[in-house]
């Protein structure tokens, strides 16, 4: 556990469908930073790999579920699915391309997991730093 935050467990799940996860009450949680302040864009995501992401529109959120892939030795991973106010709204980054709503859509229905989405390490409101514990 980090000095300034927790750490979440969940279950290994392998459901690849965010519209599932929702219905099935598995998610693990769903963030919007608006109630903490007068900008959604307040939200940020970090990956494993410390590359992290800022919301780039006020009135984002992102759900949270887990998911191992069915490989004889599971990959697991927590993905996010960004929401917002239209399909150009995103996560953005200094050096890396945009992860936009609609990025996470194929043919009007959301992609399986994990393809479109982000695997996040940590998220939080305001400060956008990699966790290093």
């Amino acid at each position: 556990m980090c000095a300034d935050g927790s750490t979440q467990y969940s279950y290994r799940e392998s459901i690849n469908d965010f519209s599932k996860i929702e219905v099935a009450g598995k998610a693990i949680m769903s963030l919007n930073c608006e109630s903490l302040g007068p900008s959604g864009a307040n939200i940020c995501v970090c990956t494993p790999s410390r590359i992290c992401y800022r919301g780039n529109n006020t009135g984002m959120s992102i759900l949270l579920a887990s998911y191992c892939t069915k490989d004889l030795i599971p990959l697991c991973g927590v993905y996010g699915k960004i929401s917002g106010n239209n399909a150009d709204d995103a996560l953005v980054s200094n050096n890396h391309p945009p992860i936009t709503v609609g990025s996470q859509f194929a043919a009007g229905s959301l992609k399986p997991i994990p393809n479109g989405f982000i695997n996040i390490a940590s998220v939080s409101c305001g400060n956008c730093a990699p966790v290093l514990c």
